[in-house]
């Protein structure tokens, strides 16, 4: 099967077709290294929420029991649910735990999410701990998907699906052995194609 190249703009949101051969307009080139490169695949894709948060309890600064609530985008908070899989990072060590609740109400924007955790929290650890959190929404079998970049539109026609913290689901548009340009091409915006050096 033979790959194409297409290229997802993050800044301004295009995806830009780059034809290899046959250019008869002359193209700005851009080094090979100096973009991320990611390939369309098929197979499993896990569907998580990341957000940020802090270990609370009793008094800020005292150990005991702390609870992990992690400040989730309004948007992002819909399909989140207690039971859920969930880990926090603590910059001391991971954590696993699951969503043991969620505020009814949204407040500027932010869903609370408490994850209840399964193991002890690293040593040292105090309320007022800063974490890095992910929410496992879904595990998706036999899909297409890609590196995900911060927004996509398509000059190319091409449907996004559910995404993840990392990777979007492709419905159409492209196919498996593609090859994806995830950078800022922004500075390309002009063009219609680029040279790869």
């Amino acid at each position: 099967m033979k790959s194409r190249l297409i290229a997802i703009r993050y800044i301004v949101p295009t995806l830009l077709a780059l034809q290899a051969a046959g250019a008869q307009v002359r193209e700005p080139t851009v080094a090979r290294t100096s973009i991320w490169i990611d390939t369309v695949k098929r197979g499993d894709m896990v569907r998580q929420v990341r957000a940020l948060g802090q270990l609370v309890g009793e008094a800020r600064g005292r150990t005991g029991a702390l609870r992990a609530v992690l400040k989730v985008p309004a948007a992002q908070a819909t399909d989140i649910k207690v039971g859920q899989a969930g880990q926090i990072d603590t910059r001391r060590g991971r954590v696993a735990g699951t969503v043991a609740g969620r505020s009814s109400a949204t407040v500027d924007g932010i869903v609370e999410v408490e994850i209840k955790l399964s193991n002890a929290l690293p040593d040292g650890t105090i309320a007022g701990t800063e974490i890095d959190g992910t929410i496992e929404i879904e595990r998706l079998q036999n899909v297409l998907y890609v590196g995900r970049p911060i927004v996509g539109r398509a000059r190319v026609s091409v449907s996004f699906g559910r995404a993840s913290v990392n990777v979007i689901e492709i419905r159409e548009g492209l196919r498996e052995g593609d090859k994806v340009i995830l950078s800022d091409m922004s500075a390309w915006r002009a063009s219609t194609r680029i040279r790869l050096d």
